[in-house]
């Protein structure tokens, strides 16, 4: 290890890391992550480039500023003529969100306690919570036995399914969420789902995990085919649906409605800090991505998105962030191609944070309380 300032100087390509020797309280990384490596390809794990943290502060020479990786540095490399357009380095790309894909059980019949969910979620309201979400949940801890956590999969698509087709019920059905991460069995366990290290997410852990994997699927889902969509009708296109529909058409359909509702339920997902902030910027910064041809969908996605979490989103550490957003929100607003419909729900998100994020029927609520005599 090189204790010179700029320890970026002395840096060299690395040609097989089987051949790097470390100083002895520096662990190697993770031989099984360059097995079959590519040259220049090779991948480190987290734990082995932290032990470099209080060493290697040096910016690159040609490491762009800050601004350059802003949502506007995108609006100018997409402009003809731009002066960043030949500089992809300048150019921000949304980040992935870490892939979570699960195997899925195989199909079978429904158990007793998936006929006992069934029920109780019919019967499940906001003034009988405590008490038949603690049925719910101890129905589903009941299938411990389970090699392949069938009943928590069942349970959670059946939630996933209410939730984003009874919007008015999403905060309802993120309460039961959370209260089932909370009180999930550690003994249900899934046989293919491990952790780095290679034990067994169990319980919580796993709860969450298929969740977010469940939410991650569906908005990708609806994403690729907004592309599709998009991409037609970029080309002057006209994308005919055949009579009678074919069941992979109604699906795609669906899950295009169903963006603004998935998006409500991830929102009361983060409000009760079962997602992350940094999922939210990334789903923020991939609706705000296209201002030429967003779509309906698209934008009532962002306003239904921002409506719940803009508050919490709307921090001193991410001001900056949320300046961009709400200056492409403008620019989207100006534009020729948005219905009358869509301009006035973005330019009432944008009144929205300029009151704080509080609902204007809120703030026009007279005091009515009467003087003490």
């Amino acid at each position: 290890m090189v204790d010179s300032p700029r320890c970026l100087s002395a840096a060299h390509f690395i040609v097989d890391t089987n051949q790097v020797t470390y100083p002895a309280h520096i662990n190697g990384p993770r031989i099984k992550l360059n097995i079959n490596a590519l040259p220049s390809k090779f991948r480190y794990d987290r734990d082995f480039l932290l032990q470099f943290m209080d060493v290697c502060k040096d910016k690159p020479d040609r490491l762009p500023p800050p601004e350059a990786f802003s949502l506007d540095a995108l609006s100018l490399a997409n402009k003809p003529g731009s002066a960043h357009q030949r500089q992809p380095v300048c150019t921000i790309r949304v980040a992935r969100v870490k892939e979570v894909r699960m195997p899925n059980p195989s199909p079978r019949a429904d158990t007793v306690a998936i006929v006992e969910v069934r029920v109780l979620l019919n019967t499940l309201t906001p003034d009988d919570f405590d008490s038949v979400s603690g049925l719910i949940i101890t129905w589903v801890n009941s299938s411990e036995g389970e090699d392949d956590a069938w009943t928590l999969f069942e349970f959670i698509r059946l939630v996933f399914e209410r939730a984003i087709s009874e919007p008015t019920s999403s905060q309802l059905y993120a309460r039961l969420c959370r209260k089932m991460m909370d009180q999930a069995s550690p003994a249900i366990v899934h046989k293919d789902v491990r952790d780095s290290e290679g034990h067994f997410i169990t319980g919580s852990r796993l709860f969450r995990k298929l969740l977010l994997n469940r939410c991650q699927e569906h908005f990708e889902h609806s994403w690729r085919i907004h592309l599709e969509a998009s991409a037609a009708t970029a080309a002057n296109t006209a994308i005919v649906i055949e009579v009678p529909r074919s069941e992979g058409r109604e699906d795609d359909q669906k899950a295009i409605r169903q963006g603004p509702d998935l998006m409500r339920f991830m929102g009361e997902l983060f409000k009760l800090q079962m997602l992350t902030e940094r999922i939210m910027h990334e789903c923020v910064k991939k609706l705000l991505s296209n201002i030429d041809n967003p779509g309906n969908e698209v934008i009532e996605s962002l306003c239904a998105l921002l409506e719940i979490v803009g508050q919490k989103l709307d921090t001193t550490k991410a001001r900056t962030h949320m300046d961009v957003y709400i200056r492409r929100m403008k620019d989207l607003s100006d534009s020729s191609n948005i219905d009358p419909r869509l301009r006035s729900m973005l330019l009432e998100a944008i009144e929205l944070r300029s009151r704080n994020w509080i609902p204007r029927d809120i703030v026009a609520t007279p005091d009515t309380t009467l003087p003490s005599e």
